[in-house]
């Protein structure tokens, strides 16, 4: 477990002071040595006449020798790379929580767009009251949503996100949502999307999340290969790495450690699934219509 007391970053309390009233702010989560993609991902939204602002990245890599040690120590699966994508976000939600804004778009830096981007992203008139984080990208999965939905436009629909579905490459979180946010991470134990879009693990899951589709725009990694920019994401390596130099442990007892995980996950999930007993669901992948093609991912 990793508290707060024991890392640092640079505050953003005053983001959002250069967006006017009406618009609906977009930020650009991208690390100060990652200059060529925000490069790529400012001529993408110039595009599509969308304006953002770049948050600067929590470095993993600045971590002290003391901070690793620390998180060393703890009992958690979550990298240090990990938990500074986790303060990454975490920053912005603190500055929309002080912000005078109702919603925020969070992007990270490696993601391609639909054309429904430009129309949908400068607005938040579409955006319902009820929704406290609408997820707007596709992650390559089935997920459970409802078969209700809120009507968008001719080919969007807002649907209730009743299941697991990973990755904060793309989301719109409400004012009201990020202090909520803020107040249940003052410990880091989980991967940031985890923490907002996995019901089983997750601590906020009395918070409304709805799923737009399709989506608006997805990662490079989850593309086919033959769409791809060649954008690399080194979390996922980090984190086995990570988990497989630290957990100092015997065979036997990691296994235990596994195995009781796997309970704990089973039980969490059945009892989000139980909460949801009154929903009607649909098993579907989302969509997104990528220049000019409509794709299953």
């Amino acid at each position: 477990m990793t508290s707060l007391r024991d890392l640092s970053w640079r505050d953003e309390t005053g983001l959002f002071d250069d967006f006017t009233e009406d618009s609906l702010p977009i930020v650009v989560i991208n690390l100060d040595r990652d200059c060529d993609r925000w490069r790529r991902m400012r001529a993408l939204l110039d595009n599509f006449s969308l304006r953002a602002l770049r948050v600067p990245a929590v470095d993993a890599a600045a971590f002290t020798s003391a901070q690793r040690d620390a998180l060393a120590r703890s009992d958690q699966s979550a990298s240090p790379t990990a938990v500074a994508v986790f303060l990454s976000h975490r920053k912005v939600w603190s500055a929309l929580a002080a912000s005078s804004f109702r919603w925020a778009v969070i992007l990270e830096d490696d993601l391609h767009f639909s054309e429904a981007a430009s129309r949908l992203l400068k607005s938040s008139a579409w955006l319902p009251q009820q929704a406290d984080l609408i997820k707007i990208e596709t992650f390559h999965r089935k997920i459970l949503v409802s078969n209700d939905y809120l009507h968008i436009d001719g080919a969007h629909k807002l649907r209730f996100l009743n299941s697991k579905h990973v990755g904060t490459g793309g989301y719109i979180v409400a004012s009201r949502a990020a202090s909520h946010l803020i107040e249940s991470s003052q410990q880091i134990t989980i991967d940031v999307d985890q923490f907002l879009f996995n019901p089983a693990i997750s601590p906020v899951n009395d918070l409304v999340r709805m799923q737009i589709d399709p989506a608006l725009c997805i990662q490079d990694q989850n593309l086919p290969s033959s769409l791809r920019v060649g954008i690399i994401s080194g979390l996922a390596q980090d984190r086995k790495s990570w988990i497989s130099t630290h957990n100092s442990s015997g065979p036997q007892t990691k296994e235990r450690k596994h195995i009781w995980t796997r309970i704990q996950r089973r039980v969490r999930k059945a009892r989000a699934l139980w909460g949801l007993r009154f929903h009607s669901n649909v098993k579907k992948r989302i969509r997104i219509r990528l220049k000019g093609q409509c794709r299953s991912y």
